[in-house]
């Protein structure tokens, strides 16, 4: 009866996530090292180790792969109404910006 490794995250924020989701289905997990990644800013030098029992090893992988397939891919291209948004927010930053640098100028030289 010991500790093996199930897996192992860039931060703590998501070993902690998956611990959670292990609980809600009777699986207890540890997570090691989470304070080597205290600035969470190398996660491939330190990544969070979640750990499991031996005989509950097989069972935590079985949910994690579960949990995957039920949320299914995520699609992360941006929609064309978003990209239509945000260039006409560049559009209305860059006149103002503009603007104010004409003015800025104009104060100096003048």
């Amino acid at each position: 009866m010991g500790l093996v490794e199930l897996g192992r995250y860039p931060n703590s924020a998501t070993a902690y996530i998956v611990r959670g989701r292990l609980a809600a289905d009777g699986i207890g997990a540890v997570c090691f090292d989470t304070g080597m990644n205290f600035a969470e800013g190398a996660p491939l030098m330190f990544p969070v180790r979640v750990m499991v029992l031996d005989e509950d090893l097989a069972a935590a992988r079985r949910v994690l792969r579960l949990s995957a397939v039920e949320t299914g891919p995520v699609d992360r291209r941006p929609s064309a109404s978003w990209l239509k948004r945000r260039r006409r927010a560049y559009v209305l930053v860059g006149a103002i910006l503009a603007s104010w640098l004409v003015w800025l100028v104009l104060r100096v030289a003048g």
